[in-house]
Order: C-alpha cells, then sequence, then structure tokens
C-alpha cells in the first residue's frame, strides 16, 4: 500500500513538472512573440532619443544665484558653475545627435530634450523635436504613429530603449547592449565611447530583428 502510494506521488509529481515546463515554455514563446512584435514595429516605427540635460541641477543653481540671500562672492561662483554645466550639457546635446545620425540606421530617429517627453502626448507634431543643432525646430515632426523612447543609461555614453510611457519593454527585447569583459576592456581605449556603443546597439537591434523574422 505505501508502495503504491509512493509510486503514485511520484507519478504525480512528474506530471506537475512536466506541466510546469510546458507552462515555462509557452510563457517564454510569448514573451519572445511580445517583443519580436515590438521589435518590427520599432523597425518601421521612430526611435524617439531624449537628451538628458540635468534641468533640475541648472533650475537649482538659477534659484540660488537668484536669492537675495546669497552672497555676491557665492553667486559669482555658482554663475560659473551654471555656466559650465549648460555648456557641458550642450555640447553632450550636440554629441548624441552626431552620434545616432553616424550609427543607428535600425529605424527613423527624432531627438527631444528630456524635460519635453511629457509633450510627446501632444502627437507627432509636438513641436518639441531638435534639428542636428540641437535647437528645437517646429517644423520637424515624427513621420510614425509607433514610436519607442531611448534614453541615457548608466553613462553618458550609453543608452537604454523603453516604452513611452516609462516602462521597461518586455522580455528578451534588446533594449540595450550588454558589453562583457574583454570588450568592457576594449572600450577603454575607444575615443569616441558614445557613437560605439551605438553601433553596438543598432546592430544588436538588426541581429534580433533578423533572427525573429526568419
Amino acid at each position: 500500500m505505501k508502495k503504491q502510494i509512493f509510486l503514485s506521488v511520484m507519478i504525480l509529481s512528474f506530471v506537475v513538472s512536466i506541466g510546469s515546463i510546458a507552462i515555462a515554455q509557452n510563457d517564454a514563446q510569448l514573451s519572445i512573440s511580445t517583443a519580436a512584435e515590438q521589435l518590427n514595429k520599432l523597425h518601421e516605427g521612430t526611435l524617439v532619443v531624449r537628451i538628458y540635460m540635468n534641468k533640475n541641477k541648472a533650475d537649482l543653481l538659477q534659484k540660488t544665484i537668484q536669492d537675495p540671500k546669497t552672497s555676491e562672492e557665492k553667486k559669482k561662483s555658482l554663475s560659473q558653475l551654471l555656466k559650465d554645466h549648460l555648456e557641458d550639457r550642450e555640447q553632450y546635446k550636440k554629441n548624441v545627435i552626431r552620434a545616432f545620425k553616424s550609427a543607428y540606421r535600425f529605424s527613423k530617429v527624432v531627438f527631444i530634450h528630456d524635460f519635453d517627453q511629457k509633450k510627446l502626448a501632444n502627437g507627432r507634431d509636438a513641436g518639441i523635436f531638435l534639428n542636428d543643432q540641437g535647437i528645437v525646430d517646429p517644423s520637424i515632426s515624427m513621420e510614425t504613429d509607433f514610436y519607442l523612447l531611448c534614453g541615457r543609461g548608466n553613462t553618458d555614453d550609453s543608452f537604454i530603449i523603453y516604452a513611452p510611457n516609462g516602462d521597461n519593454m518586455p522580455s528578451h527585447f534588446p533594449n540595450k547592449y550588454n558589453r562583457n569583459i574583454l570588450e568592457g576592456l576594449a572600450s577603454l581605449f575607444i575615443k569616441d565611447k558614445m557613437s560605439n556603443y551605438i553601433k553596438k546597439l543598432d546592430g544588436l537591434l538588426l541581429d534580433r530583428y533578423n533572427r525573429w523574422k526568419s
């Protein structure tokens, strides 16, 4: 009797395990299918690159400078700090635009200041898109209805793709390029790290697109 119960438990456990594996496989296939669908749409759509301007820092510096309680000496040093910060971000913005223009091919691409992201809800003619010089040009519009966002990663030289509402992309979607150890070491000697990263990301998107398409 005990042996029969033991065998029954073992059989039941086996059936449950097989079922769990099947469910996990179905979930994985569904996740890949969802990611593939989003990637196909991006290929025909637009990548909206939101450029990190760190406006909060600029606003805080400006507020402190205008505060009557701030000494003249402090205002002078903060004004220089603000000037350096704004110049740094302007140069960064131009670098981002140049790098994407030269290294990204997977889809159409447009650029916005990160603080204008909410205005994307106004549609393709939101009047927030930047020209090649990094200046807002109301004549520029997004050519597609579908878009995904792309923002700064862990550093100024890396980027992450995410959904229009700010959520993470579905599992298996190639939302960023992960360098291996050797590539990480090699990147230390690359002068234009940003363009190199974008080129790798672009290649990853195309590779995954072709693999899933076939």
